[in-house]
């Protein structure tokens, strides 16, 4: 038994068996095992070396990497020495084909001598030099006194990854990098960069230049009207030259991350038609590029010809990203044109192809058979498992299983890998607390705890099953996140607890998690990471109530916080909306003293489809020509309070306050504030705008 000191495996133990040391490191993640050694530690010199054989160009890339850093970050000035004979003082960094952990481990002792990382692999170094970069940076300014300490450490996941939006919302190449800086220093492994959907084009492909001359804009709707600097959009778009996505290719896999790309089939192809619409059902363009969010019906053609297209579009993707996998989407197909074209369903008679799910699976798995023809492999969502058993989808295809844990349960159970990326837990844009500084998003609530205490591997699996589960992944949709601080807000630091989970052993402790979070906010100040917080302040006592401190009339129904128009003295107003439900429930209302009952209302751009199996948002039935918003008590079809007629706004207002008088007593009740008018189909192509409560006050 070894006596020297206290073994941490995945943070269970305290950290503190000697006096060296009375808790363990703040890294994050937490390494597999940290045992603290004795002796007096090892003072770092304010000019490092940073040692490297000659020839080791794996130990070189990884000191060049820490050097940077932390002559970015830090007091100290480093530098790369290139010397086969150690010197007291070194920070070593050396190749070992024998060291253990995989391509991705590495060990790291801190002796009173120096410091030295050691891994078989260049990945392996490099993680060992973003650990001892957290150990340098535990305290403000720096720390130059290392306690002695042997650490071994490999990844519990292969597949460690985020998901950014790039086709909704565009960010530039300088955030992107940053984005992949984040990453690196969390240890995260892939970047699945989703770069086309209905709204838009955003990677080069020379052989159809009408891809990015024409798919990759749409006409802006509000809010993408106004940019984050305050000018005027009308039309929204861009996308990224191949020379460019070289260059963020060559500078993720400095930071050993692999970019992973989407290109979104056969469903959310709008931007593709628009482009060339011979590769639609219908053969025409069906619109330009949309502007609208949801479920859209486009979706293409499977033909011969169609197939050839999408092919050399993919060996120009192929030709700029050199991963093993290529993902093509494959979720959310409509299938309402495949089943009303007689030329589809005729290829569908041809193939012996029973219903569109075994047509999309049959499509699916023709693109996979060309990506393996070319040393690739096929990812895509859930869908492309679905259909008739013998549509052909290959065992080596890899399921990205955003549905429940069924989803990924039965993709192992056909010998298919998994990546965890479930909704709504894995969906960052699903807001991290209920308060006005969170970005707009999804109504539902995800905590960093939440993912945290979650295990990716579904329960039941045998070992054997088990290893089918490459890993897992957080998706950051930006819908309606446009703009990038709320990109960062909205990943961190929740996607430090997804990286834990994917690196470190799967004990948890989420009270030493928070507790190495305190010291990693401070680290992400030093890299300019403007992370989002968890701390939700109370409402405002009084009896005004802002949208988002109001609650939805129908539990579970689809819901979003959504970015209104900007007020006049500016600043982000945000508002709860229930499309399909448009209700606003202020609970246990004091109506004893209140006099006056003022609402104020807000216009949005009704820009989403609800999609074909409930598509039209139905509203009560109005009493006046222009609705109203009625105010019932204690149930959304109780004895109404008050009515407020909306015939009075002006055509050109985004707001307008509204006004009743009430009778005064009467105690504590839930108001129900109902949205009358004609119902609102979400297909037609003009429709009225939403309109939603943006406050709530009682005079």
């Amino acid at each position: 038994m070894r006596t020297s000191g206290t073994i941490i495996l995945g943070g269970l133990a305290a950290f503190g068996a000697t006096a060296a040391a009375a808790a363990p490191p703040a890294l994050v993640p937490l390494p597999a095992s940290i045992i603290a050694q004795p002796g007096r530690g090892f003072d770092v010199p304010t000019s490092p070396r940073l040692r490297v054989a000659p020839h080791d160009d794996a130990a070189r890339a990884a000191a060049t990497a820490l050097r940077d850093r932390l002559a970015s970050t830090t007091r100290l000035r480093p530098s790369v020495v290139e010397s086969a004979e150690p010197s007291a003082g070194d920070i070593a960094f050396a190749s070992d084909p024998a060291a253990p952990g995989g391509t991705e481990g590495y060990s790291l002792t801190v002796a009173d001598t120096g410091v030295t990382i050691r891994a078989s692999a260049a990945a392996g170094l490099y993680y060992g030099g973003v650990t001892l970069w957290q150990l340098l940076t535990q305290q403000p300014g720096g720390t130059t006194h290392l306690a002695d300490v042997t650490i071994a450490d490999q990844p519990r996941f292969a597949w460690r990854g985020l998901m950014l939006d790039s086709a909704r919302h565009m960010q530039p190449v300088a955030y992107v990098e940053r984005f992949l800086d984040w990453m690196a220093v969390h240890k995260l492994n892939r970047f699945h960069w989703h770069l086309t959907d209905d709204q838009g084009w955003r990677i080069e492909i020379k052989r159809y230049p009408r891809l990015t001359s024409v798919g990759a804009w749409r006409t802006a709707v509000a809010p993408d009207t106004i940019a984050p600097d305050g000018t005027p959009v009308t039309r929204y778009g861009g996308f990224y030259t191949q020379d460019q996505i070289r260059a963020v290719v060559a500078y993720a896999a400095a930071r050993h991350i692999t970019i992973v790309p989407e290109i979104d089939l056969p469903g959310h192809s709008t931007a593709l038609i628009a482009a060339y619409p011979r590769l639609g059902v219908r053969g025409f363009a069906p619109e330009p590029v949309a502007s609208d969010w949801g479920l859209l019906p486009e979706v293409l053609n499977t033909d011969e010809a169609t197939i050839a297209t999408v092919e050399n579009i993919l060996t120009e993707v192929m030709a700029l990203f050199p991963g093993r996998f290529v993902h093509l989407g494959g979720d959310e197909v409509d299938p309402t044109q495949w089943q009303t074209s007689a030329e589809t369903q005729a290829r569908m008679t041809a193939l012996g192809l029973k219903d569109a799910p075994a047509l999309e699976r049959w499509f699916i798995a023709r693109l996979g058979r060309f990506l393996e023809a070319h040393g690739r492999r096929l990812i895509g969502w859930d869908e492309i498992q679905e259909g008739a058993t013998g549509a052909g989808l290959d065992s080596q295809a890899a399921i990205m299983s955003w549905h429940d844990g069924d989803g990924a349960a039965k993709a192992i159970a056909s010998g298919h890998d998994v990546v965890i990326a479930q909704a709504p837990l894995y969906y960052l844009d699903n807001r991290q607390k209920n308060t006005a500084d969170e970005p707009p998003g999804w109504s539902d609530i995800v905590t960093a705890r939440m993912l945290y205490e979650h295990d990716p591997v579904p329960a039941g699996l045998s070992p054997e099953a088990r290893r089918h589960v490459l890993g897992l992944q957080g998706q950051m949709w930006t819908e309606r996140a446009r703009r990038e601080d709320w990109v960062t807000q909205m990943v961190w630091p929740r996607a430090a607890a997804i990286a834990e989970v994917g690196w470190s052993p799967p004990a948890r402790d989420w009270d030493g998690f928070q507790s190495r979070m305190a010291v990693q906010r401070a680290r992400y100040r030093l890299i300019g990471l403007d992370a989002g917080t968890e701390v939700a302040a109370p409402p405002a006592p009084g009896p005004r109530r802002a949208s988002i401190d109001l609650d939805f009339c129908t539990p579970g129904a689809t819901a979003f916080i959504l970015e209104a128009p900007p007020r006049a003295g500016g600043g982000t107003a945000l508002v709860r909306v229930s499309p399909q439900h448009p209700c606003w429930l202020y609970r246990a209302a004091d109506l004893d003293a209140a006099r006056r009952l003022d609402v104020a209302a807000v216009k949005l751009a009704f820009n989403m489809r609800l999609g074909n199996a409930a598509p039209i948002a139905r509203l009560a039935k109005p009493r006046t020509a222009a609705g109203e918003i009625d105010v019932h008590l204690d149930r959304v079809d109780g004895p109404l309070l008050a009515s407020l007629p909306l015939g009075g706004w002006p055509a050109d207002a985004d707001r307008h306050a509204l006004s009743a008088a009430l009778p005064g007593g009467g105690g504590r009740h839930d108001l129900y504030f109902v949205l009358t008018g004609a119902d609102i189909d979400s297909r037609a192509k003009v429709r009225p705008p939403m309109i939603a409560v943006e406050s709530v006050a009682l005079q």
